[in-house]
């Protein structure tokens, strides 16, 4: 498991809404020595700027080579798919 969204370097540099911190969380006291009495919320995120992360994430451990090979494999079944298609009213 990576953590890929929501750092603090990312909140420094989107600056999303604060919320408040919730004081009645059991973490709290831990949470604002770390960090503060402030919060910020995952959809407070521009969407394309979410989406970037994970198609770099995603990216970086995909074996590209692997995944043409399986997109090919992909394609093959769509035309054989395709060619059925085609033909039932023949068979049928």
């Amino acid at each position: 498991m990576k953590r890929i969204a929501l750092t603090m370097e990312q909140i420094e540099d989107q600056s999303p809404p604060p919320n408040p911190a919730k004081i009645s969380d059991s973490r709290f006291a831990g949470y604002e020595a770390k960090y503060g009495d402030e919060s910020w919320e995952l959809d407070a995120l521009e969407p394309s700027f979410i989406v970037e992360l994970i198609e770099e994430s995603v990216f970086a451990l995909r074996d590209d080579d692997l995944y043409e090979q399986a997109t090919n494999e992909q394609e093959k079944g769509r035309v054989k798919i395709g060619k059925v298609i085609d033909q039932w009213d023949k068979l049928f």
